[in-house]
């Protein structure tokens, strides 16, 4: 399918500023013109829209060259292909310079990618080699290159690039194949060495194993001896707790009648305490709240005045710029006036002249008729010619006159719909940016709200948290006060013990820390091994109990760590690890030191935690549980639990909790104050985008008020133009029946003036010469008067339409003046409702006032009750006091107990858990110590020695299998390398022997000698490239050695040859015979005709002999830098216009 260039569209592009057309034809397609006239800037815009499809590029330093210059910022060029079935392809590419160049391609219309350009270029059946662009300085770079630049040329006119690619490719592939045989040999060696050394620790691991079980067996047997020891301790405690058991719940019954004051005072300040809180949360609050409303009503008040008087000033500011206008077109009126009064005296003078001049002339004919009193017929003639002739010039000077004044009429309406619609488009553009900034500010001033109404919300909540931590915090004073829980007495007591003994650490519950969920479940386990004392040694421990002595303290306990057994590992039997109500053993939720780790362990033992207390009945019996809730389950059988108050980790006094209600008070008082402020600042924001809204709002409207007003005015003057154009259609019919009016009594004009000139022949030469030069004078001041008659005509529309305009704008000034009267009356009523509510602010403020001082002499009761509540709290804490030191030895007791039969059952189940256990007769202590220096013997020991060697074995061998492997890819890779190296010369040596043969020929069928191309080196992809060139009758020379017009043939030649081995569907060839002689040039174009067959070709040529060929002929010739063309089809004689206005 062939396929060619129809046209080319352009505009504003380079020197063809106006929008142009070009038609081309198949076949050969000459352009000529001087230089400098735009010729080579048809190259260009072909390079513009298809320059990706050729080795060149468009002759520019930046894209915004290629826009005419001082001609707008934007330029087209468009190109439309037709081929054998009569479909059309067109490509367009459009450039914009804005704040960046931005370049947009088209296809059939759509706007496109250059991919998809060069897709549609194909589809469509088009095609580009390597020279289907030969421009102005290609033939000199051809010559001008290097043998090595030559032979590239002929590379990549081969396509060789492709074999480069394989090739490198190639190249690395085995380069890395060869980095990785390095590699995995390092690896194998490497591997080997682990694999012997993994063989010895296997061989360790199995002697390990016997040993082990041997040790296994010493330690059954001690644990054996040890159970029979712990059940003697465990009776002799239980008759102690017995005895200490009956003295405490005596105290109990003390404690409870006190307990019973206590909670009737109590009760009587939760109720002072309400009232406080109601106070607080209700009526403060409310006040507080409706004072936060006045004052935003009062900011949005605000806001809308300011709103209303920037309306006042924008009003103000159009009412001046209208007066403004008004003057000017008043002073415009006047100036026309002026004038007016100028050019009707100038026409009344030429009237005058005028008729003196026609008085003259009718002498002149008078005397010339008493010359001839011998003829009358002659006389009455010549009378009836010189009516005749002054009517019809009368006629139709009317109907000039005429038309005259419809064209001007015309032009009238016409500049002023141009003017109102570029006014037009100015309105809508500062509508589109007040709207634009009118939605900016909307998002503002809700994104303004959305943060006051979130910060107001943020406030309350922690004005509301204030009110009630207040009250939290003196209900806690007095409890502080009058509450002293023994732990802190403990606390204290070893605070004076560690100042004055070194070497005491603290008490436990000080070492440890839990999460909140486990709080309950730690303090019932533990108890009161919480307050037990961890000290360095037992020396000191010693020195500590003197100390309690000496001073009277009651006893303590104290753990050694030099003496504390280490704690033994931890297994869960089989039904506890089975059920998903046992979470694990207590320990392991605790965190601590690990130096502290046997002391931790002497409190909690094996103890395990469970989620409830049904899956603590359901498990109870093989070690001691807990539950979250606090539920002891001993082995024994025993359960304990109930009511436990819920504890905060770690444990706290009421004085620290006091400390900590502060802080939060002060820190959420802080808080308050900033957000204060932060709300301050969002109301400001809010108010502000409220005002610019406002502020934007009325512009918009009045502009819109404007562009409604100038719609219609546009509409009516469209009706009119419509009008206009149908009287036009009509007096066009009635123009050409006058001009063929005008035409025929102009004919008869001529006859009477040849017969009056007849008649004149009789009469002396000097008086027919005065008659004439007296009708030419006539004829002048006729056409003056009726130049005159039509600019009056012309200003005297132009002052009406600007009175009409001077009007127009003070009745808008009447209109402003209205509505800023009323917005003055609404900034009135404004300001009156914004003191009533300043008013109302501060009846709200003296009643806040008045709340405050309730609020503080509840309070000051409040106060008195908590020191009542203090001293009865004092005595009971002396009753306390004592029960708790023998709760404590109680306590003591159990734990002991506990401990003794959690170590028993820590050791049955240590049993249990040894395999196949032997007792062993005889010294086991011996024993024992020999299998343990066996083991030390052995040193470390890996526990997967014997997995690792196997695994070891196994990916030794498989490297050595990748090994191999990738020795056979590394032979393949390089086979491959020289089979493309071998392909690679074939596809060179062809290709640069069919471009020689062809060379050879097209330079002997131009110039009858003979050119060829020569590989100067032994490996033709290494040599460089020669030119070698014979002309007819001279001997054989290198390209350089020629004239420059033998240069461009031989260049011509090779280009030629290159073209015909790779076809191209167009060609594009730019003063390629600029060197060539006239006989040289005519021999070129005649072979490029030949050989380009269906081919369409574009040349740009100065010599007049290729038109002979040329199928188009194409003129380019340039005025005032703006190029303009004309052409021929010399194929149909048919003359195209491509210049268009």
């Amino acid at each position: 399918m062939s396929s060619y260039i129809e046209r080319i569209e352009a505009y504003n592009f380079k020197s063809f500023r106006k929008k142009k057309t070009i038609y081309f034809s198949r076949g050969l397609n000459v352009i000529s013109g001087p230089n400098g006239s735009g010729k080579s800037n048809i190259g260009d815009m072909l390079l513009f829209v298809l320059g990706t499809k050729s080795i060149h590029s468009v002759r520019a330093d930046k894209l915004s060259d290629l826009i005419s210059k001082d001609s707008g910022n934007t330029c087209y060029v468009i190109v439309t292909f037709k081929n054998d079935e009569g479909k059309s392809l067109e490509i367009s590419r459009r450039l914009v310079i804005e704040d960046e160049p931005k370049s947009y391609y088209y296809v059939n219309g759509t706007k496109a990618r250059q991919s998809d350009v060069e897709d549609a270029l194909s589809a469509f059946g088009i095609n580009f080699g390597t020279y289907s662009f030969v421009l102005q300085g290609d033939i000199n770079d051809f010559v001008g290159m290097s043998g090595v630049e030559r032979r590239k040329l002929i590379e990549r006119i081969a396509g060789t690039e492709q074999f480069d690619v394989e090739l490198e490719k190639a190249r690395n592939d085995i380069e890395e194949v060869g980095k990785n045989l390095d590699i995995l040999s390092s690896m194998i060696d490497i591997k080997g060495q682990e694999v012997e050394k993994l063989r010895i620790e296997k061989e360790k691991k199995e002697r390990y194993d016997i040993l082990s079980k041997r040790l296994r067996d010493i330690r059954f047997t001690e644990l054996s001896k040890a159970k029979e020891a712990n059940d003697r301790s465990i009776q002799a405690i239980d008759r102690q707790v017995d005895s200490i058991e009956k003295e405490i719940e005596k105290s109990k019954v003390l404690i409870s009648d006190l307990n019973l004051r206590y909670h009737s005072i109590e009760q009587l300040l939760s109720e002072e305490t309400k009232k406080l809180n109601d106070l607080t949360s209700g009526e403060i609050r409310t006040v507080q709240e409706k004072l936060r409303s006045l004052e935003i009503s009062i900011a949005s008040l605000d806001s809308k005045i300011s709103e209303k008087k920037l309306r006042m000033q924008d009003m103000a500011k159009q009412e001046a710029i209208d007066d403004a206008r008004r003057e000017k077109y008043e002073a415009e009126a006047e100036e026309i006036r002026k004038s007016l009064e100028s050019e009707r005296r100038e026409r009344d003078k030429l009237q005058e002249e005028f008729i003196a001049a026609e008085d003259e002339y009718n002498k002149l004919v008078a005397e010339a008729q008493e010359k001839e009193k011998e003829n009358a017929t002659s006389r009455v003639k010549t009378k009836d010619y010189q009516v005749k002739i002054s009517k019809l010039n009368d006629e139709i000077n009317s109907l000039k006159e005429k038309l005259a004044e419809i064209n001007m009429a015309i032009k009238g309406k016409i500049d002023r719909i141009t003017e109102l619609e570029e006014r037009m488009e100015d309105i809508g553009l500062k509508v589109k940016a007040d709207e634009w900034k009118l939605s900016q500010n909307a998002e503002d001033l809700s994104k303004y709200r959305d943060r006051y109404y979130k910060l107001k919300s943020e406030y309350d909540e922690i004005q509301e948290k204030i009110s009630k931590l207040s009250s939290q915090i003196s209900a806690a004073e007095a409890t502080a006060r009058a509450s002293v829980p023994r732990q802190i007495d403990r606390a204290s007591q070893v605070e004076e013990i560690k100042k004055n003994i070194s070497g005491v650490v603290g008490q436990i519950r000080d070492l440890i820390s839990y999460g909140e969920r486990y709080a309950i479940a730690v303090e019932s386990a533990a108890s009161a091994r919480l307050n037990a004392v961890v000290v360095d040694t037992d020396v000191t421990a010693k020195r500590c109990i003197e100390y309690l002595r000496e001073k009277k303290i009651s006893p303590m306990t104290f753990l050694p760590l030099n003496k504390m057994r280490a704690m033994s590992n931890l297994s869960e039997p089989d039904i506890l690890s089975r059920d998903a109500g046992f979470l694990g053993f207590l320990i392991d939720f605790i965190d601590f030191d690990d130096k502290y780790r046997n002391a931790v362990f002497w409190v909690f033992r094996d103890t395990g935690l469970v989620s409830d207390i049904d899956a603590g009945r359901r498990l109870m019996g093989s070690i001691r549980l807990v539950s979250l809730d606090g539920d002891v389950f001993d082995p024994s059988g025993s359960i304990t639990g109930g009511f436990r108050r819920q504890v905060r980790q770690p444990a706290r006094s009421p004085s620290e909790d006091l400390d900590s209600m502060k802080k939060e008070l002060a820190f959420l008082q802080s808080e308050k104050a900033k957000i204060k402020k932060e709300l301050d600042e969002a109301l400001q924001s809010m108010s502000d985008a409220s005002k610019k809204t406002g502020e934007i709002e009325k512009e918009r409207q009045i502009i819109n008020d404007d562009l409604a007003k100038n719609k219609q005015i546009l509409k009516d003057i469209a009706s009119e133009l419509s009008k206009l154009k149908q009287e036009i259609a009509e007096n066009k019919e009635e123009k050409e029946a006058l001009e063929k009016d005008i035409s025929d009594r102009q004919l008869d004009l001529h006859k009477y003036q040849e017969a009056l000139n007849d008649i004149y022949d009789d009469l002396g030469q000097s008086i027919i010469d005065t008659i004439e030069n007296s009708m030419r004078k006539l004829e002048d001041y006729r056409k003056k008067i009726s130049a005159i008659t039509a600019d009056i005509e012309v200003k005297e529309k132009r002052v009406s339409f600007l009175d009409k305009e001077s009007n127009n704008i003070v009745q808008q000034n009447i209109e402003l003046e209205i509505q800023r009267k009323a917005v003055e009356d609404e900034i009135h009523n404004i300001e009156i409702q914004k003191r009533s509510m300043e008013e109302e602010l501060k009846k709200h403020e003296l009643f806040l006032k008045q709340l405050e001082s309730s609020h503080s002499d509840i309070a000051s009761k409040i106060k008195d009750m908590e020191n009542e509540m203090k001293e009865i709290r004092s005595k009971i804490e002396e009753i306390n006091s004592d029960v708790e030191i023998k709760r404590s030895i109680l306590s003591e007791l159990k734990v002991k107990r506990s401990v003794v039969a959690d170590r028993n059952s820590a050791i049955e189940a240590e049993m249990q858990s040894i395999p196949e256990p032997t007792m062993i007769e005889g010294d086991i202590v011996l024993e024992k110590r020999k299998c343990e220096a066996d083991i030390s013997a052995l040193g470390d020991i890996n526990n997967g020695a014997i997995q690792e060697y196997e695994e070891s074995v196994k990916a030794y061998n498989e490297l050595k299998d990748k090994k191999n492997r990738l020795e056979l890819e590394r032979r393949s890779l390089q086979d491959l390398t020289d089979s493309l190296n071998k392909k690679k010369k074939e596809v060179f040596v062809s290709t640069f022997e069919k471009i020689n043969e062809k060379m050879n020929y097209v330079y002997g069928t131009i110039n009858g000698g003979t050119a060829s191309l020569v590989l100067k080196g032994d490996d033709p992809l290494e040599s460089a490239v020669e030119v070698s060139v014979t002309p007819k009758d001279k001997a054989t020379v290198k390209i350089q050695a020629l004239s420059g017009g033998e240069k461009s043939i031989a260049a011509m030649s090779f280009i030629t040859a290159v073209q015909m081995l790779m076809p191209s569907s167009i060609y594009f060839l730019d003063e390629v015979d600029m060197y060539l002689d006239a006989y040289n040039a005519e021999s070129m174009i005649r072979l490029i005709r030949e050989k380009a067959g269906e081919a369409q070709t574009i040349l740009i040529s100065l010599k007049v002999s290729v038109f002979e060929y040329a199928a188009n002929a194409i003129g380019i010739t340039s005025r005032n830098g703006e190029s303009y063309i004309f052409q021929k089809d010399l194929g149909e004689d048919r003359k195209v216009l491509g210049n268009e206005s």
